[in-house]
């Protein structure tokens, strides 16, 4: 029975293994299409997303568009508005010509006035003087009568001649001033003319701009335009949108052909499961059958032994008998060995318990002395405390000081002694003297106070010098104070150039000179548009990027472009793309340099664009998507291929063929 027992029992066992293995299978199964089921419905939301992510990414690429127009028409009003500034500038200048010519000439007026002043006078003079030379001794003044002349006038030093060519010089100066005054006069109407004009330029210019660009509901007043750097954040900030929207239309894209494999996954796996099911149905009735077979050998097994001569649970084997039975013997002698050491361990703990109980006995007199002890102590403790003016032994524990603040505070009680014996003795020797002193000396006195009459007179001459020294200095601060505010003016226009000369220069915070970031602005614009192409061409895998080593300043840095691959979520250097995607990545950088040409005001118009060879290394789902795109933009311009491939034979509708013949080659259209 033991031997028809483990034979029936190894079956069963492998019964079970093909039961357990097709049940961890069909479980594998199960749990793939679970998985499949779960993804596909974890998709769901994004392609829901598909229609809405196209909508804004048309929305972004208007905002983009408008971005763009609204970028020239800030550039185009900023200079525009540098030109006004200008014309204002020089408005002013001449205003203020004409405000100097306008005080010189009344300066030279007043000094031709004195002048003629001066010479009215010197004639005067000059008719006294020979008057007075003709008066004798005697005789009566012909102009007074009288016989005495005690002061006869003399003829002055100035010359009347000298006075009348100053006069001239004078009258010819206002005239040339006069004639400036006129010639600046025209020049501020003209200036003014001109900032007027080209006020109203802006304003037309504004204006036509405007409607050309954004249309009668979308024209913007002067104050509403944006500067040039504001411009070109929107329209950074717009792009970024823009490559956004884009992305996130590509996740929606990518989610739909992922939902597409995964569902053509499984019809498959429910017919394999399908399969698993009928063969995990036949290796379970496999096994019931096995385990009854197994069941009526145990049951016959024990049918041999008696109740309680075995494990009812052990596998049939009658030789296991006597090894049991040694077993239990050596288990009894075993158990034996434990009681009688277990007997005298426990009299050997009795024995200590005892001697431990005596010390504690012991220990418990000695703890009832020491309380009694410091009973005593504490009574005695806290009255020291209360004859020493402390309430208890805590309150004179704190008011207990270290050595170093006791012996601190004897050092300044000698300190404060010391000082109050040197001021009784300061106090009596003033005493003393208090009582010799008979009062002040009446001629030292008066000497005294001639001495200080004397140093104010002096000290009021010191201070009318002071005065009049006071007055020239505040005269050269005035004229300080002028030129530094020129200085100033001029520094702060000098550093205005100096920044603009670093700006250009490259000598910037980030070291970029200004070609190298224009350059850098536009190829990024160039890269935005090139990726609404790249990316259909790709299937949503790549994008070009333009790699920032140029903003930091780094002198053999140039202007790169790099590739952001979708698959690994990184970023590689163009030449690591292989022929078909180098070449999918130069249309659409061709194509995109093309767009941002065009939609520049005054752009140049490309009415056709060619494509030489390049078309061999794609492949068939490639070709298909590069086809379309270039099918979508010979709506507006010619499209020129030059290919050796013949897949595109029916896909060009005008064809010029070149035919090779032994005498020579001829064109076919």
């Amino acid at each position: 029975i033991a031997r028809q027992y483990e034979g029936e029992r190894a079956a069963l066992e492998e019964s079970r293994a093909r039961r357990d293995g097709a049940a961890r299978e069909l479980e594998a199964l199960k749990a793939e299409a679970r998985r499949i089921a779960e993804t596909i419905e974890a998709l769901a939301p994004r392609i829901a997303e598909y229609e809405p992510r196209a909508a804004a990414k048309d929305s972004a690429q208007a905002e983009l568009d408008r971005a763009k127009r609204l970028k020239q028409l800030a550039e185009d009003y900023a200079n525009e508005k540098r030109a006004l500034d200008a014309h204002g500038l020089a408005a002013e200048s001449a205003r203020k010509a004409l405000e100097t010519a306008d005080r010189d000439l009344e300066i030279a007026e007043a000094g031709i006035r004195d002048l003629e002043a001066e010479s009215e006078r010197a004639a005067s003079a000059g008719t006294a003087a020979d008057l007075a030379r003709a008066l004798e001794p005697g005789k009566p003044c012909p102009v007074c009568g009288s016989l005495e002349h005690p002061a006869p006038a003399a003829r002055p030093a100035l010359d009347r001649f000298d006075l009348d060519e100053r006069l001239a010089s004078a009258r010819r100066g206002l005239e040339r001033l006069q004639q400036e005054k006129k010639t600046r006069s025209e020049a501020w109407f003209k200036a003014t003319e001109r900032r007027s004009a080209a006020e109203e330029t802006v304003e037309r210019g504004i204006a036509r701009y405007c409607l050309e660009a954004f249309g009668e509901e979308g024209c913007l007043r002067r104050e509403e335009i944006p500067t040039p750097e504001e411009s070109a954040e929107s329209l950074r900030e717009a792009s970024e949108r823009m490559q956004l929207a884009v992305t996130a239309l590509s996740d929606a894209q990518r989610a739909m052909n992922e939902q597409r494999a995964l569902s053509s996954r499984q019809a498959p796996l429910a017919e394999k499961t399908e399969s698993l099911r009928a063969l995990l149905a036949a290796a379970e009735k496999e096994t019931a059958e096995r385990e009854t077979t197994v069941r009526h050998r145990m049951e016959r097994y024990l049918e041999a032994f008696p109740p309680g001569t075995g494990d009812e649970n052990a596998a049939p084997d009658p030789s296991d008998a006597e090894d049991a039975l040694e077993k239990c013997e050596a288990s009894i002698l075993e158990l034996d060995a434990k009681i009688e050491a277990h007997r005298k361990n426990s009299e050997a703990l009795g024995k200590k318990k005892a001697a431990l109980a005596a010390k504690a006995e012991t220990l418990a007199a000695a703890a009832a002395e020491l309380e009694a002890a410091i009973a005593s102590s504490g009574k005695a403790l806290a009255a020291d405390c209360l004859a020493g003016g402390f309430p208890g032994p805590e309150a004179a524990l704190a008011a207990v000081r270290p050595e170093a603040f006791v012996r601190e505070a004897e050092g300044r009680i000698e300190a404060w002694k010391r000082a109050l014996a040197e001021t009784e003795s300061v106090l009596a020797r003033l005493e003393t003297e208090l009582a010799l002193w008979k009062g002040p000396d009446p001629a030292s006195v008066e000497e005294a106070a001639a001495a200080l009459e004397a140093e104010i007179a002096s000290r009021d001459a010191e201070l009318e010098d002071a005065n009049r020294l006071l007055a020239g200095q505040q005269g050269l601060e005035t004229r300080w104070a002028a030129l530094e505010a020129e200085r100033k003016e001029r520094s702060e226009e000098h550093l205005r150039y100096d920044r603009l000369n670093k700006d250009l220069n490259g000598s910037n915070p980030q070291n970029v000179p200004f070609d190298a970031w224009v350059l850098g602005r536009y190829l990024e614009e160039v890269t935005a548009y090139a990726n609404l192409r790249l990316d259909r061409m790709s299937d949503g895998r790549y994008r070009i990027r333009v790699n920032d080593n140029y903003r930091t300043g780094n002198a053999k840095a140039g202007l790169e472009l790099e590739i952001l691959d979708a698959w690994t979520g990184r970023a590689r250097p163009a030449g690591t793309l292989s022929g078909g995607e180098t070449f999918m990545a130069s249309i659409s950088l061709a194509l995109g340099l093309a767009d941002s040409i065009q939609s520049r005001a005054g752009g140049i118009q490309l009415d056709a664009v060619f494509i030489d060879e390049g078309f061999g290394s794609l492949d068939e789902a490639s070709l298909e998507r590069a086809i379309t795109i270039l099918d979508e933009i010979r709506g507006t311009r010619t499209v020129g291929l030059i290919s050796h491939v013949g897949e595109l034979r029916n896909r060009i509708p005008n064809l010029i063929e070149v035919v090779k013949t032994a005498t020579g080659s001829t064109i076919r259209q």
